[in-house]
């Protein structure tokens, strides 16, 4: 049986070692560059940035589309994140720049459900 692209980007994405693309502030740890890194390995990749949702708080949520492709073969990852303070509080109306900055840490995150940054 053929292995499964899935498994091969996993296999692939799970055993780079990112640990000087990482960074520390405010006492967490945050994985930078991820998408450069992604490229070297699958630069027909894509993502959608999906239109944010306001909660009943009025806060909002952000979601990415990640598809990674190679060849003719693609998968595809959806993550989803809050718009989040610092301090990982929800923001109540947040502005664009809280939201660009939560949208580029969904991206990341979604990177990361395919392997990237596991030993991070």
């Amino acid at each position: 049986m053929a292995e499964s692209f899935e498994k091969k980007i996993w296999e692939t994405l799970s055993q780079v070692n990112v640990n000087d693309k990482v960074e520390k502030k405010n006492g967490l740890t945050y994985l930078s560059w991820a998408w450069g890194v992604l490229m070297e390995y699958y630069p027909q990749s894509s993502y959608t940035i999906n239109p944010p949702t306001t909660e009943l708080d009025g806060s909002m949520m952000v979601s990415v589309t990640l598809t990674i492709k190679e060849d003719g073969n693609e998968a595809a990852r959806f993550m989803w994140l809050p718009v989040m303070d610092f301090k990982n509080h929800a923001i109540k109306s947040p502005n664009s720049v809280d939201i660009n900055k939560a949208t580029m840490r969904c991206l990341t995150k979604a990177i990361s459900m395919f392997g990237l940054g596991l030993h991070a």
